[in-house]
């Protein structure tokens, strides 16, 4: 079975990524997941809230990418080889 990619962009919405990531896992068994997250973070608790759902187990793979310039690496990772 092939793997689908899928890139997922969150800044300051650590719910809805949760809730998300989830939704995946319920309904898809062949997800390889790249979540890019801006660091940028209005303040601590947002970063918190990242870092609780990076040690979280879903079905899936899931490579946590931290920004620290969203939009050129964002870019870079959706540009076609």
């Amino acid at each position: 079975m092939s793997k689908i990619r899928a890139i997922v962009f969150s800044k300051d919405r650590a719910c809805q990524l949760h809730l998300l990531l989830e939704s995946m896992a319920r309904h898809a068994t062949c997800f390889h997941v790249y979540v890019l997250y801006d660091y940028t973070t209005k303040d601590k608790q947002w970063e918190k809230a990242y870092e609780k759902l990076q040690r979280m187990n879903f079905s899936f793979p899931i490579v946590w990418t931290k920004q620290d310039s969203f939009a050129v690496q964002s870019n870079s990772r959706t540009k076609p080889t």
